[in-house]
């Protein structure tokens, strides 16, 4: 079964790169670019603040399993 909220925060995180965005009932969220997965493949960036320290830790694994999944696809995708 597929989750599409982890989805859907990585494709948000992926948008924002690198950027800090102010909210308007919240602080500000501060995400820190990651190093490439491989050549020609980025990896989303990770929560720096802007939520609680369980929260970000939550999101971050979050990004880092859809970043393991994507590198796993990406090495299927080379090999045929």
């Amino acid at each position: 079964m597929r989750r599409p909220i982890p989805c859907l925060i990585a494709l948000f995180c992926f948008a924002l790169g690198g950027q800090t965005v102010a909210g308007a009932d919240a602080g500000s969220v501060t995400l820190k670019p990651s190093p490439p997965l491989m050549k020609d493949a980025d990896a989303l960036p990770r929560l720096l603040s802007g939520a609680p320290p369980a929260v970000i830790k939550t999101i971050n694994a979050t990004l880092a399993q859809v970043d393991a999944q994507a590198l796993r696809d990406a090495r299927d995708c080379l090999r045929i």
